[in-house]
């Protein structure tokens, strides 16, 4: 009995396995980014936008480069794709440091006003490499 006992107590005391992250968190699908406070860091750009504004990052299903829309409270956006080349698209252009580049095109269907025109000014002027 005392014997059970001290075998209970020290196999309660010895080490658990170490927590493993399920898989659907260490694989997820799609370009690796990080955000946050208003910043937002990929592979090849980064670029900071106001902490009002909400932040989508399109599906993974997407194979033809990464897709963010920037959309601001009032209801403008900022779309952003990345794409091999800047033949055959409309919008603004600029170019990344691997050779692709950064299509952006603005929405301010929704809101014309000239803030929400100087906040997305402000979002373009911050993109960097």
């Amino acid at each position: 009995m005392l014997a059970t006992s001290c075998f209970l107590v020290l196999a309660a005391c010895s080490p658990l396995l170490p927590a493993v992250a399920p898989p659907q968190l260490t694989h997820t699908p799609g370009a690796y980014i990080e955000i946050a406070k208003g910043h937002f860091q990929a592979e090849s750009f980064q670029f900071d936008y106001p902490p009002s504004w909400r932040l989508v990052k399109q599906a993974a299903t997407n194979s033809d480069g990464m897709r963010i829309t920037l959309r601001a409270p009032g209801g403008g956006e900022l779309s952003m794709r990345v794409v091999e080349t800047d033949a055959g698209e409309d919008g603004r252009f600029i170019l990344l440091a691997k050779g692709k580049s950064l299509l952006l095109s603005v929405d301010a269907s929704r809101d014309p006003s000239a803030k929400l025109a100087s906040e997305i000014e402000r979002v373009i002027g911050s993109i960097r490499n």
